[in-house]
């Protein structure tokens, strides 16, 4: 499976999952993030002139909250950092799917850091978990080819 399609399937099963009945609120999202807004654009946010001449005026990226992102589309934006931590590329037949699970909850979890708990169900029983045991906790179903949460299995 393509790694890219996959972390697609991830961040949007995590942006659905935050929506869910009883998850912790987007509120975990560091909303400080600092983007710069070429990046955003190209990334197909929406960005104003006002966002760019702030940013001029600013000498700086705009934080997450300065563009007006939504907590999805905040979501959206981390497999920017993805491709660092080995994500990118195609997984080929022979990479696990718990490995490739396990390097996208690692890459969203720099993100997210100790302020979300994220598990996994993989096909059968297995769950695989990201972050501290304290943490709220975002849950998400695997079958293999995308990330669901459990209130969207059938």
């Amino acid at each position: 499976m393509n790694r890219e399609a996959l972390a697609d399937s991830f961040v949007d099963g995590l942006a659905r999952a935050f929506g869910a009945p009883g998850a912790p609120t987007a509120s975990v999202l560091d909303r400080s993030e600092r983007i710069e807004p070429r990046d955003a654009h190209a990334a197909g946010f929406t960005v104003t002139a006002g966002h760019e001449a702030q940013a001029v005026l600013l000498n700086r990226a705009l934080s997450v909250e300065e563009l007006g992102l939504a907590p999805a589309q905040h979501l959206r934006w981390l497999p920017r950092d993805w491709e660092d931590a080995g994500v990118a590329g195609d997984a080929g037949p022979d990479t696990e799917p718990a490995a490739a699970v396990r390097s996208l909850m690692a890459a969203a979890g720099r993100t997210l850091g100790a302020r979300v708990r994220i598990v996994v169900t993989l096909p059968g029983t297995e769950s695989v978990a990201f972050g501290a045991d304290s943490a709220p906790v975002i849950r998400l179903s695997f079958d293999g080819t995308r990330f669901v949460p459990p209130s969207d299995v059938s």
